[in-house]
């Protein structure tokens, strides 16, 4: 019990070892100030990292130092059957739990219960890489329950392949709670070479209030077989195109169901949920307020073929009113292309009378690119009616799109 007072040197903690306290509240480890120091405070340093820490409070105390790094770090060659529970970290001048491995995977890491306050010191996206509360990769194995976070100035969890090709995932994230996270609230990550090919990820009723994100809430970019469900989530302050859902690059078979999304209405770049690759299901969702479109789904090089959009609920999107966003859209870049989609049983409207501005319901190729990059789009039993324009706007070939049984679209 009580607060115990540490030096600049790094404390190392061997395979084993559990360290646990009396709670959060009652015991706390706590950095000296003013040791001017740039050292982490503890170090996983055996053979596998297999080390329990709970209920304590781990306190960087960077307001009274000069300069500082992370709260807790490796240098075990792997790390193998961590856990870190019913705790504390705060303060962190770069990363609360930082742990990068160049030779294996993290596995069997659990991480729950736990409060981190004010760490990491990013102010860009690119920093918001390397700073915030828990960054470890590459990872097959691992459960993210029920911690909060609150003014993380940078990402709240990020991953990424550490330059392997393959055998990332197989990653729970459930019941957390995001209060002002800066950066990404989940950044599954890619980092190359070439799309990362991880899977097996579950992320599930969490809270993303975010609205001063520089980033995607979620971002799935290169993964595959991901289930986004039942979370709460409010749109940033990003300005470079991103959603409380995206990939930037393209994603394959990511399912994301019964979300409750608000986005942000000031910015034309705000999107509930951005995707691009094959196989995606979006459904069940509610997307309000955004500045730009509701829902987009990309085109792809290898032709976004297989993808669903059924039974969501879109509504007042394009309130930035830069340019003309419709509820849903399927969008393509240069040398892409799109086959083999269904937008069905959707309710896309703006119900703001005269001063609605979600152009349209439904809208393909917008930006009319190329009527000939669409195949096999399927349109049917949507209600599109109270739009600003029309319904349903489409510039690809009328032989590639069967539009049929729409409210609001004659």
């Amino acid at each position: 019990r009580g607060v115990c007072m540490l030096s600049a040197q790094t404390i190392t903690l061997p395979d084993g070892l559990i360290l646990e306290g009396a709670g959060r509240d009652l015991t706390t480890l706590r950095r000296l100030p003013n040791t001017g120091n740039t050292t982490d405070m503890l170090n996983l340093s055996g053979a596998t990292g297999g080390v329990s820490i709970a209920d304590i409070t781990l306190d960087y105390n960077r307001a009274q130092q000069t300069g500082g790094a992370s709260i807790l770090t490796r240098t075990a060659a792997a790390i193998a059957g961590f856990t870190l529970q019913r705790s504390r970290l705060m303060n962190a001048p770069q990363v609360a739990v930082f742990m990068h491995l160049t030779k294996s995977f993290a596995t069997d890491i659990t991480i729950s219960d736990t409060d981190f306050q004010n760490n990491g010191a990013a102010y860009d996206q690119r920093t918001d890489e390397n700073n915030g509360d828990i960054i470890i990769y590459p990872i097959n194995g691992m459960r993210l329950l029920n911690n909060t976070a609150e003014h993380t100035h940078g990402s709240f969890f990020l991953t990424g392949t550490a330059g392997k090709p393959s055998g990332m995932g197989n990653i729970v994230i459930t019941g957390n709670v995001l209060k002002g996270v800066e950066g990404f609230g989940i950044a599954l990550g890619g980092g190359g070479p070439g799309r990362a090919h991880g899977s097996n990820v579950t992320i599930r009723d969490n809270d993303f209030s975010m609205a001063n994100s520089r980033q995607n809430d979620i971002d799935v970019a290169y993964w595959d077989s991901v289930i986004i469900d039942h979370n709460n989530m409010i749109g940033g302050s990003c300005n470079s195109g991103c959603a409380a859902v995206g990939d930037g690059p393209p994603s394959s078979r990511i399912t994301v169901t019964n979300n409750t999304i608000v986005a942000n209405p000031t910015l034309p770049s705000s999107t509930c949920i951005a995707l691009g690759g094959p196989g995606q299901i979006i459904s069940g969702n509610s997307c309000t307020d955004s500045g730009g479109s509701g829902i987009l789904l990309f085109g792809d090089t290898t032709g976004s073929a297989g993808s669903i959009i059924e039974n969501n609920t879109v509504k007042n999107c394009n309130q930035s009113g830069t340019g003309q966003h419709a509820g849903i859209v399927l969008f393509l870049y240069k040398g892409t292309r799109m086959e083999n989609v269904i937008i069905r049983g959707n309710h896309s409207y703006d119900d703001r009378g005269s001063s609605a501005t979600q152009t349209w319901g439904i809208a393909i190729d917008p930006s009319h690119l190329d009527p000939d990059a669409f195949k096999d789009i399927t349109i049917e039993n949507n209600d599109v009616s109270k739009n600003k324009k029309a319904g349903i706007m489409n510039n690809a070939r009328k032989s590639a799109v069967d539009i049929r049984n729409n409210v609001g679209y004659h």
